[in-house]
């Protein structure tokens, strides 16, 4: 049996999709991952499914349609009405228990753990929004009761929320913390440590921040707009990142991407800042 994984996006954010399921498949096997999306082309998706295959793993083209979701806010600029995408999960998943992923993560560890993790009777499971909040989850991994958003009509509430509240909170993270208020498991911090933050705690002095968690986390999360990909920012693990992106398909096959299990000199990073010497020569 495979565990359904969930990511959504479009076309410009294929490279960033294509990293996340790199890590992925370095550290699981036995993956079912359904990919929401209007406009990414068959041809990188019979590519995906040649490589997977090695993983005994499967990729499934689930295309969508936006239009329900374009009249609603997105509160930042990164964000894309794609995100909310998740709401139709209970719509076109099989699965029981489905695990869903914003594609700015990075998987470092098996996931078989938390797959198999009591929910305890809630509907989803999810790390707290932290440091913004302990009170709401952060909605980038949700490990979702499939069952029970099917049996309560999950997608209907969330759409109907969504019409009238779309504007008062954060996107679909807070309409989801609506519906599921006071009824979410939490999960350990190691499934979604929200690096974004790194930025702001460095500049605010806010050392406390990085003593929440030390080593390499399970799952990294690139949250807000200082993404790895980007120039300018200060935050843990970026090379992590770079590392996913940049490794072949073929050395991920070979099972040589455990070589970087020990991410070198990262648990040593300089949490509050970095210094860069660079070497320019023109003639």
């Amino acid at each position: 049996m495979r565990n359904a994984i969930v990511l959504a996006c479009d076309n410009s954010y294929m490279d960033k999709l294509e990293t996340t399921i790199k890590s992925i498949c370095a550290h699981n096997k036995n993956i079912k991952f359904y990919i929401l999306n209007e406009d990414l082309p068959i041809e990188w998706f019979r590519l995906m499914t040649k490589r997977l295959s090695y993983f005994n793993s499967e990729i499934l083209n689930i295309k969508v349609s936006g239009d329900s979701f374009k009249k609603f806010n997105c509160p930042y600029e990164h964000i894309k009405y794609q995100t909310y995408f998740r709401y139709l999960i209970p719509e076109y998943v099989e699965e029981d228990r489905v695990l869903y992923l914003d594609c700015d993560m990075i998987v470092t560890d098996s996931l078989d753990e938390l797959f198999n993790m009591d929910l305890n009777g809630c509907p989803v499971g999810a790390v707290a929004d932290l440091p913004r909040t302990d009170m709401e989850f952060n909605a980038g991994l949700l490990l979702i009761n499939n069952l029970c958003w099917k049996k309560n009509n999950v997608f209907e509430k969330l759409m109907n929320l969504t019409a009238q509240y779309h504007l008062e909170v954060l996107g679909d993270q807070g309409i989801l913390n609506i519906l599921f208020k006071d009824q979410w498991q939490r999960l350990p911090i190691l499934y979604n440590l929200q690096v974004g933050s790194d930025s702001l705690a460095w500049i605010e002095n806010k050392t406390e921040w990085y003593s929440l968690f030390n080593g390499v986390p399970k799952v990294i999360h690139y949250t807000c707009d200082c993404k790895p990909w980007l120039m300018y920012n200060r935050i843990r693990f970026k090379d992590v990142w770079w590392f996913y992106y940049g490794i072949s398909w073929d050395k991920i096959i070979l099972d040589e991407a455990r070589v970087y299990d020990n991410f070198n000199n990262l648990d040593t990073l300089n949490k509050l800042g970095y210094k860069a010497k660079i070497n320019t020569h023109t003639t």
